[in-house]
């Protein structure tokens, strides 16, 4: 989210004009690509006919879930991994202790092997890991 302002000084007085950019959350926007991927686009549109499919949900927000967890689509697995490996909140978790993290909230199928292979491939993770 940004916020541009731009000031105007006409004699005395002030004006402002603002314009607020809203970006999508991380969970809005694994919500939103759910709708590109194809295999999960039919299994919710088989929930959404109020058909039922074992261990699939919808959740209240629109989002697909699997054993109550949001499920990523392939689109944005990058990004969720990412998020929770280099976010300033976590820095750089080890394997075990991403899959932790990401696993009370999200599901996707192979999901430890990816988690394993984006640890594999981070530069500073290796770097501290040879240090000890």
């Amino acid at each position: 989210m940004g916020l541009y302002c731009f000031d105007n000084d006409v004699g005395n007085e002030s004006a402002f004009f603002c314009s607020l950019v809203a970006q999508p959350t991380l969970i809005g926007r694994v919500i939103e690509l759910q709708r590109q991927d194809l295999d999960l686009d039919v299994i919710h549109t088989l929930i959404s006919g109020d058909e039922t499919v074992k261990d699939w949900t919808l959740h209240i927000d629109g989002g697909l879930q699997f054993r109550g967890l949001l499920v990523v689509s392939t689109v944005c697995r990058e990004d969720i991994l990412r998020e929770f490996h280099t976010s300033r909140f976590v820095v750089h978790p080890g394997g075990t202790k991403m899959y932790h993290n990401l696993r009370r909230q999200y599901w996707w199928s192979g999901m430890k092997k990816d988690i394993a292979q984006f640890v594999a491939k981070c530069l500073t993770s290796q770097q501290v890991k040879a240090e000890h």
